[in-house]
């Protein structure tokens, strides 16, 4: 069960913060900018500084728990990464590199969906205007990640209720002891998604009837600081690129 704490670095918290109270607009910059950076940039000092921003916006937002929770779940794909990457290449620092980059692509994805609601989500998709179709799946899934986490606590708390021993055996043991737990996982799963099917149809999901939203994105000038803030980082980043100061 604690193996599912790093889900939770991807699920939204309510907080009074700073980067909580920008408008979702504002954030795409944030994610896109340095999530582009972290694949671009390839040396260990770029990765590094790139790791700094990122703890820094988790420091903002008072998401320590959430930092402790994302590195506790990377650290073994971490490693897995850094020393296959030095079997293939003889190069500590590239591989060093390719895991920071790991890390950093997580935390900016985490941060984003950390402070952002789903709704925001689904009102800036709207705003966009992309089909709804898709941006109900989109912001269903996302919903579900959550749900599917619980029920997967409950299973297992109900399993070890009767007996089952998850943490003892071998490797393919402890596989096999998972079934009791994946199976009523998938036929709980199978009847919600029933359940929502029935939900959305009894609705009118997708009559064709144009769709309006009670949300209206206003832009204030913390998200414009924060923007510029964002765009001015980036930019000495991609000027580090070019002038090969930073690889």
């Amino acid at each position: 069960m604690k193996n599912l704490y790093y889900l939770e670095a991807f699920k939204f918290r309510k907080k009074n913060t700073f980067l909580h109270r920008l408008n979702v607009i504002s954030k795409l910059p944030m994610l896109i900018g340095f999530s582009t950076l972290s694949i671009i940039f390839s040396g260990v000092l770029s990765q590094i500084l790139l790791f700094l921003v990122m703890i820094s916006l988790f420091s903002s937002s008072r998401l320590w728990v959430e930092l402790y929770r994302l590195f506790r779940g990377n650290i073994l794909l971490f490693a897995l990464i850094v020393g296959m990457d030095y079997i293939f290449t003889r190069d500590l620092y590239f591989s060093v590199s390719m895991g920071l980059r790991l890390i950093n692509l997580t935390g900016f994805f985490s941060i984003f969906f950390l402070t952002v609601l789903p709704s925001e989500l689904s009102d800036l998709m709207t705003f966009l205007r992309m089909p709804y179709e898709l941006i109900f799946v989109f912001t269903t899934s996302i919903r579900f990640i959550p749900v599917v986490i619980d029920d997967i606590r409950q299973i297992m708390d109900a399993q070890r209720s009767r007996g089952l021993e998850l943490d003892k055996g071998s490797f393919l043991e402890r596989i096999r002891k998972y079934l009791p737990i994946l199976v009523p996982l998938v036929v709980h799963s199978i009847k919600r998604s029933q359940q929502l099917a029935e939900a959305i149809e009894s609705r009118a999901f997708g009559s064709g009837v144009k769709r309006t939203s009670m949300y209206q994105f206003k832009i204030g000038i913390l998200d414009l600081v924060f923007i510029l803030i964002c765009l001015i980082t980036i930019s000495l980043f991609a000027y580090a690129k070019i002038s090969q100061i930073l690889f």
